[in-house]
């Protein structure tokens, strides 16, 4: 199966499946590994406490093909690229509340989240994601993907004739979130599995409109991206340039504009006379035109503004500009 031409035949009508293989890899976080013979071969932790399989250093559920042993800690395991035996600490992400709530209940709403995370996310996210697909002769009954995955923002307000998407619903008159939800639910129907009862189309769009309002009192950067939108709607703004910078949050001086305390992720860069360069890989925070403009994969932002409900409080994702620690180094006790 890892040969590219095998990969693409096994989706064209005709295949013979019954030729395939099924192949074992174990359980993400379990202790044991199924024996070709159906016994177990043998378990062992990481530093996790709770009988899982995971790394000493950070904590990370393993593939148990994955796991490598550490030596003199009593056979518990690392992962062979989860944290780099320690060196990489990620902060913990914040958890809101109500979100969460969502996440673990058994009730209606909770279960409608869960079923359809996924779309509920993408009519949330302040970036769009995009990607080539293979187009394939024929049957295809599968999306396959080639390259990797693009993320890209545009302007705060959309330009004529446009409908507004993204980043742009969140800036809104107050008054019409409710419309805002309706916009947002316009996406999701594609979506849905066919047959969605009409309890559960009533239940999206109320859930829509009840994570739209916690994210817009959460969200870092939902609350930055209205107020730049609000300081650029009281006339043009000639003096600064509003920017995420990409490894790491504004200080406190460049978080103000006109004296006032203004963002929290935004940079507030002053327009210098000869020019000046906006620092490499920044994402320009802009009020209409422009287009789309790509974010860079290694940028802070890249994962928080397109996966808003994993990220609901706007923690940074992976960047390159994370601190090492020295090898062998623990993370504190979740």
């Amino acid at each position: 199966a890892s040969n590219p031409d095998n990969n693409e035949a096994m989706w064209r009508p005709g295949f013979d499946h019954s030729r395939l293989e099924l192949l074992d890899v174990g359980d993400l976080g379990r202790t044991s590994v199924p024996s070709p013979g159906g016994g177990s071969s043998g378990s062992a932790t990481g530093g996790s406490g709770d009988g899982a399989l995971a790394c000493y250093y950070c904590g990370a559920l393993l593939w148990p093909g994955e796991a490598k042993p550490v030596p003199k800690t009593g056979g518990c395991k690392r992962g062979r690229a989860c944290c780099a035996e320690g060196q990489v600490h990620v902060p913990e992400v914040q958890l809101q509340p109500a979100i969460e709530r969502l996440w673990r209940d058994d009730t209606p709403r909770a279960k409608t989240l869960r079923k359809y995370s996924r779309q509920f996310n993408n009519a949330l996210a302040l970036a769009s994601e995009m990607y080539d697909e293979v187009d394939l002769d024929g049957w295809a009954p599968s999306i396959v993907i080639e390259g990797k995955l693009y993320q890209q923002i545009g302007p705060l307000r959309p330009g004529e004739q446009q409908a507004e998407g993204f980043a742009q619903l969140y800036v809104h008159d107050p008054a019409a979130e409710d419309d805002e939800a309706v916009c947002r639910a316009r996406h999701m129907p594609m979506y849905m599995k066919k047959g969605a009862s009409n309890a559960e189309k009533t239940r999206v769009l109320e859930l829509l409109g009840e994570l739209q309002g916690v994210l817009k009192e959460s969200n870092s950067y939902v609350k930055d991206f209205v107020h730049a939108n609000e300081i650029y709607s009281q006339g043009e703004v000639t003096d600064a340039h509003f920017v995420i910078e990409a490894t790491g949050k504004p200080d406190a001086d460049k978080r103000t504009y006109k004296g006032e305390q203004a963002f929290t992720e935004v940079s507030v860069l002053a327009v210098e006379p000869r020019g000046g360069k906006v620092p490499k890989r920044s994402i320009m925070v802009r009020h209409r035109g422009g287009g789309l403009h790509f974010i860079d994969e290694s940028h802070r932002a890249y994962d928080p503004l397109h996966f808003v409900l994993l990220f609901p409080c706007g923690d940074d994702g992976w960047h390159d500009g994370i601190s090492l620690n020295p090898k062998g180094s623990r993370a504190p006790a979740l």
